[in-house]
């Protein structure tokens, strides 16, 4: 299963690079490093390109690759302006909705077996992320638009992740369209910072290196997933469930690194829920 390892190595890589997106965004610009992260993660794709044989969308083929562009520029306009009206304490358990909009999607359009094993496993994964993140009184906050955009963003994501499939088992350029997801939302990022410039070399000054180091560990993250997505065999039902097993990886490297040591005997519980189901997932 060499799929199963590439997303294994892509959860490790997706919880360091979540201790990193909060360190760098703690005290700086929030447009301004999206911009830069994406503009670094999509150049990481350019030099593959030259790297394997270049296979672009043909025909009816361009429908699915634009709709998969549009539906991430469109999770940046949606998920941006969610983070702008939403305490970032409750955008975390909101997004665990994507292994519930994922699991369901995927087994509707992509016809993935809905096991017994896959069904206890992802409500495991779902339960133990939702404890690991989850902020009293956030019941409360249904109603507010910025909690109702988060779950749109979450719902997006899960479309997208869903396309994201179907486009690699179209055989698709990995590294094309690596490149293609991340620079378009650069580009709206670009139109942000036009009028940012203070706040942006504010960011390269203090946090350069590890921005470099974010966008990089990303493109490699994207990479590894696309590849995953590329196997017929991969169900996207298993894989983006064990990806969530990120927050574990997210958890320890935030105790060890950055000091976070609040509620560890729920966040230990927590990650033995999510473990628990990645093994009833996987097998």
């Amino acid at each position: 299963m060499l799929w199963l390892v590439a997303v294994l190595i892509a959860t490790f890589i997706s919880g360091l690079g979540t201790v990193l997106h909060r360190r760098i965004t703690k005290d700086e610009d929030v447009p301004s490093y999206s911009f830069l992260f994406t503009l670094i993660a999509g150049l990481f794709f350019i030099p593959l390109i030259f790297l394997e044989k270049t296979r672009l969308p043909i025909g009816w083929e361009w429908i699915p690759f634009l709709a998969a562009a549009l539906l991430w520029f469109s999770i940046n306009i949606v998920g941006f302006t969610a983070a702008k009206h939403t305490e970032a304490s409750l955008i975390a358990p909101l997004g665990n909705l994507k292994v519930l909009f994922l699991f369901a999607l995927a087994v509707v359009f992509l016809h993935e077996e809905a096991t017994a094993g896959r069904l206890i496993g992802t409500f495991l994964i779902f339960s133990g992320a939702l404890a690991l993140t989850w902020e009293k009184g956030a019941l409360k906050k249904l109603k507010h638009i910025g909690v109702q955009l988060a779950i749109v963003t979450a719902f997006l994501t899960a479309v997208v992740t869903l396309l994201d499939k179907y486009n690699m088992l179209i055989r698709f350029s990995k590294s094309f369209y690596g490149a293609a997801m991340y620079l378009v939302p650069c580009l709206f990022h670009g139109i942000r910072v036009t009028r940012r410039k203070h706040q942006l070399k504010k960011i390269i000054k203090n946090q350069g290196w590890y921005i470099l180091l974010a966008g990089v560990l990303y493109g490699i993250l994207y990479y590894l997933y696309l590849f995953a997505y590329s196997f017929k065999d991969a169900p996207i039902s298993v894989i983006y469930p064990i990806s969530r097993l990120n927050l574990i990886v997210a958890v320890a490297l935030a105790y060890i690194w950055l000091g976070e040591r609040k509620e560890i005997k729920k966040r230990a519980i927590a990650s033995v829920f999510m473990i628990a189901g990645a093994i009833l997932v996987a097998i």
